[in-house]
């Protein structure tokens, strides 16, 4: 989404990501880190962050829908990643959901990881403006992280930061 400056809605729900976000490092401050990630190894799995917001029930009791993000990676042994990407955000009557997904080759040196991401699929729908609804496809891009272990309840994280700290729980 950040390679869409231009649209409003990505500059929206990245509003909405990052100010969910920016508080992340503040409430982790006492979990118990450990310096060394290691390989590649220790991040296979899925790992995922949710969030959720507020739910909206018509005036004659029917769920309209819901606030709601959910990111998820998942790592494979042979060195690739998939990302996906799912924001709902309800306005009044009006649901925007806007779908991402990924894929790329990661890197790992010491406790710095590079993504070289796939161009990927963005799609937007929007229930009050569905003229306007589209899928593009963003193009190649590499990112890099700092990443870290923590352990939050009892419970190991990967915690990955580029501009702010974002830790995500493994999958069962």
């Amino acid at each position: 989404m950040r390679n869409l400056p231009n649209d409003a809605e990505a500059k929206l729900l990245l509003s909405v990501y990052d100010s969910a976000h920016a508080g992340e490092t503040a409430s982790n401050d006492a979990d118990n880190s450990s310096g060394s990630v290691g390989e590649i190894s220790s991040l296979v799995r899925k790992w995922v962050w949710t969030h959720t917001g507020n739910s909206a029930i018509s005036t004659s009791g029917t769920y309209i829908g819901s606030n709601g993000s959910r990111f998820t990676y998942q790592f494979m042994p042979n060195g690739t990643v998939e990302f996906t990407g799912i924001m709902n955000v309800m306005s009044g009557s009006c649901n925007q959901q806007i779908f991402q997904f990924r894929k790329g080759k990661v890197s790992l040196s010491g406790s710095t990881m590079t993504i070289n991401w796939s161009p990927a699929s963005f799609t937007r729908d929007f229930s009050c403006d569905r003229a306007n609804n589209y899928t593009k496809t963003l193009p190649a891009e590499n990112e890099t992280y700092q990443v870290k272990f923590k352990t939050d309840l009892g419970q190991k994280q990967l915690c990955l930061t580029s501009k702010h700290e974002t830790c995500f729980s493994p999958t069962n």
